[in-house]
């Protein structure tokens, strides 16, 4: 343990820099690929009740429609 932090301590400021740069990178990657993973599987529950939603509301007006014209024809 001493050892590491010895020569983390011996590294340039620059080198260190570019290297959290690196892994700072790496850790937004993994983040950002998680959270697509997450809205990949919300898109297509929004998505069913948006169709669901506009398939209720045609049939309700078809349903309406029909029962007007059926009505007048009785």
């Amino acid at each position: 343990r001493k050892l590491t932090t010895e020569l983390i301590r011996k590294l340039p400021g620059r080198l260190l820099t570019e290297i959290n740069k690196k892994i700072g990178f790496r850790l937004l990657a993994k983040t950002g690929e998680k959270s697509l993973l997450q809205l990949s599987k919300i898109v297509p529950l929004i998505g069913g009740l948006v169709s669901a939603t506009i398939e209720g509301t045609s049939t309700y007006s078809v349903g309406r429609g029909a029962v007007t014209v059926f009505a007048q024809a009785t």
